[in-house]
């Protein structure tokens, strides 16, 4: 299982590189201004969002993947660059923890690898919780103008986490599961005449 928790971690790393977190118009924002004359957002941008941060932007403080079709104008996505995170550059730190400890193996390596992998899950979890007022005072939005909404890359990252972190309890289930049958394993006395 230490192999298996190791590539698992190893994936949650690549997901650095794909869309974790998107930002859109919210929907109260979208409602008022469909009441004003005049006043439409583009179709892009009610169903595309803004722009999407990839994990490297978000523990980098790099330039997000931009929507061009709702920003026609804005060429560089690096004026959009939210600056560190550093729940989220924490939370990849450990997961590299979590890697180089599968690599180290050391006698706590199973109990080392499930604190780090719990401990990153909840860190990516809480900073997808509060990006969207990170987002509204980076830029100084109104509060509510915004919705931080989970990319794929978020939901594949969390899930390899919580994976390796299962992966490690599998030696102690088979355990629970041998001791649970052995009593129905018990050879049966000797036959009866």
């Amino acid at each position: 299982m230490r192999i298996a928790s190791g590539v698992l971690l190893l994936g949650a790393v690549a997901c650095g590189v794909v869309g974790m977190t998107t930002i859109g118009f919210s929907q109260s924002l979208i409602s008022v201004l469909q009441l004003l004359p005049g006043q439409r957002l583009p179709d892009a941008c009610v169903s595309g969002g803004i722009a999407t941060y990839s994990g490297i932007s978000l523990a980098l403080s790099t330039a997000p993947s931009v929507n061009t079709e709702c920003l026609q104008r804005l060429h560089d996505g690096g004026g959009a660059a939210v600056g560190v995170q550093p729940l989220v550059l924490v939370a990849f730190l450990l997961i590299v923890v979590g890697v180089l400890v599968n690599v180290w193996n050391p006698p706590s390596r199973r109990t080392a690898t499930m604190a780090a992998s719990l401990l990153s899950a909840a860190l990516l979890v809480v900073d997808q919780l509060r990006f969207g007022a990170v987002f509204e005072t980076r830029f100084g939005l109104r509060a509510g103008s915004v919705a931080a909404s989970p990319a794929s890359g978020f939901w594949l990252a969390l899930a390899l986490v919580v994976l390796a972190c299962l992966a490690n309890l599998v030696p102690d289930v088979n355990s629970w599961v041998s001791r649970a049958l052995a009593p129905l394993e018990e050879p049966e006395g000797p036959p009866r005449r």
